[in-house]
């Protein structure tokens, strides 16, 4: 770091005696400070010449980005793989009050709604799985689920009353689409985790559902597998995940392993505990005659990896 204004802007200089570093990657770069509450602030700056780069990690829709690439001849786009999965999670409350079918109906109303909009936009991919290489379940498997979900009709009115958390966060594109389909269901906003949440000490309401967006994997990845059952992305209790946990490490050969993963993927899959509905990728932009040599497999956003042609 070099200097730091009162503004937020961080200047950084390059470290040649870094094993990282070379000639031709930005010899100084200035960190620009932007409220992520205005996802378009960074496009709007970058197309004003005021910054050559916005990053994968803005809020700013993947959609946005492959589209102003596209049109403009300037600029080189980087896209990872689809990594970014937004999930339709029950709780154990909508577990133990909603059928599998109810829950079947949510999912499809809200993959309806989803792509009603966003079936032709660039970067946006229906989900069908959790898992994209290791731990993926065969077509044969997915189209039993996918005929399941068809017997089970959609998309419909669901008259009930049900409280949803971060509907309208990630639906704000589709609020009128959302209140039509789900009349009696009110959304509340919330950073928590509601696996971690003890509603009754924090006097607060259970949600039968949530939306919840994070990366999925192509290889395994035990970090990764260890987040979802910290967030109880496979439904079972504390002393069965870690009775899985220990058999799962224990276990030398991959085969078996994946065998372990299939099985509960299949399971929360099948039985509309969580439903994907959709995958993006992470996207950034930069002017040229700068290029990205990043990883398509993580959004991570090395500046020492960016160059001058």
């Amino acid at each position: 770091v070099e200097k730091e204004s009162p503004e937020g802007t961080i200047d950084l200089l390059a470290n040649p005696t870094h094993f990282a570093y070379r000639e031709k990657m930005p010899q100084k770069v200035s960190l620009v400070r932007v409220d992520n509450r205005d996802m378009q602030k960074p496009l709007e700056l970058f197309s004003e010449g005021k910054v050559d780069h916005v990053p994968t990690v803005d809020l700013m829709p993947a959609d946005v980005k492959i589209t102003f690439a596209r049109e403009h001849k300037d600029v080189n786009l980087h896209e990872t793989y689809p990594l970014r999965v937004m999930f339709l999670i029950f709780t154990k409350k909508g577990l133990a009050t909603l059928s599998e079918k109810e829950r079947m109906l949510i999912g499809t109303n809200l993959r309806h709604i989803f792509f009603s909009k966003r079936g032709n936009r660039p970067g946006y991919e229906r989900s069908e799985q959790i898992f994209s290489l290791d731990g993926a379940l065969k077509e044969k498997e997915i189209e039993g689920i996918r005929e399941k979900f068809k017997r089970a009709g959609g998309p419909e009115v669901i008259n009930r009353k049900m409280l949803a958390w971060n509907l309208n966060e990630y639906f704000k594109d589709d609020l009128e689409a959302v209140k039509t389909l789900f009349p009696n269901t009110e959304s509340v906003s919330s950073g928590k985790i509601t696996a971690l949440v003890n509603f009754e000490k924090e006097g607060i309401a259970e949600p039968e559902f949530y939306i919840f967006r994070t990366d999925t994997g192509f290889h395994e990845d035990i970090s990764l597998l260890s987040y979802y059952f910290t967030i109880n992305l496979f439904d079972l209790e504390p002393d069965k995940k870690q009775a899985w946990m220990r058999n799962y490490t224990a276990t030398g050969d991959k085969g078996q392993r994946m065998e372990m993963l299939k099985k509960l993927h299949f399971r929360i899959l099948s039985e509309a505990i969580v439903v994907p509905i959709s995958v993006t990728p992470y996207t950034a932009l930069l002017r040229k005659p700068w290029s990205f040599d990043f990883s398509k497999l993580h959004a991570n956003n090395p500046l020492w990896r960016i160059h001058r042609d």
